[in-house]
């Protein structure tokens, strides 16, 4: 369900980089529509980077976005640097602008940030529970927050050369205590936004939560290829003998098919 306007037609597949707020010029936005838009209210991930380049995450991830159907939106305002009450003013500024400009989804909202973005994601999913899930790349939630049973799900992302890896990993695991769904996505790579081998596991995990919570109908077709595509990189692995690292797919497989 959206409440956006019919003024409003921007185009899809089409990356743009600024968009200012109707209510604070100052405020703006990087948008992506994907190609497969049906003019139906779809999902939305909104994006948070640290050097405020809404569109850097955009440019990344937009042959996801065609793939699963989300609208990408990422924040030119949010940056290191901005404490809280600034992060609260610029989701208010964001989220009030496109729910009403883009034919988005409210039921099907997700934050995704790197580094300190990622704690302005947390930041805005433990303040607004209309937020279903939290992508933490390179951090958890903001410094200080215990683990606990969130109303959202909870992907941890990091490279295995970033510094930032251990405490990503001890945080999941300490969510092994609670009822919060969680999982944990390791790859190759630095302190870096993860690559779209690795962000393409996190976006299918939000698809399964929504399976599982009944927001979207199961897919018996999307389930039966991840599986597939999961087994080959099992496979992929323990043919390399990296045992390790199979095991930690085995892992990740089995917790996004939990339940369904």
């Amino acid at each position: 369900m959206s409440n956006a306007s019919s003024s409003d037609s921007l185009p899809t597949a089409k990356l743009i980089k600024d968009i200012s707020c109707k209510s604070d010029a100052s405020q703006s936005y990087a948008l992506y529509i994907p190609a497969t838009n049906n003019n139906h209210a779809l999902p939305v991930i909104y994006f948070f980077d640290p050097h405020a380049d809404g569109s850097l995450p955009l440019g990344k991830y937009k042959s996801l976005a065609d793939k699963f159907g989300f609208i990408l939106i990422g924040s030119n305002n949010s940056k290191n640097g901005n404490d809280y009450s600034m992060a609260e003013n610029t989701w208010q500024h964001l989220f009030a602008d496109t729910k009403t400009r883009i034919n988005i989804d409210i039921s099907r909202l997700y934050v995704c940030g790197f580094s300190g973005g990622a704690k302005v994601a947390g930041y805005i999913a433990l303040n607004h529970p209309e937020i279903k899930s939290v992508i933490a790349n390179s951090a958890g939630l903001p410094d200080g927050t215990p683990a606990g049973s969130f109303n959202f799900s909870f992907t941890g992302l990091a490279g295995d050369g970033d510094m930032n890896m251990t405490n990503v990993v001890t945080f999941c695991n300490d969510l092994e205590k609670t009822n919060t769904r969680h999982r944990m996505i390791l790859f190759n790579g630095k302190h870096e936004w993860a690559p779209e081998t690795a962000m393409n596991l996190a976006f299918e995990g939000l698809i399964l939560d929504a399976m599982r919570s009944k927001q979207i109908p199961a897919d018996n077709h999307f389930t039966n290829n991840y599986i597939t595509e999961s087994k080959k990189r099992i496979d992929g692995l323990i043919a390399e003998n990296n045992l390790i690292k199979a095991n930690d797919e085995c892992n990740l497989s089995m917790n996004m098919l939990d339940g369904l």
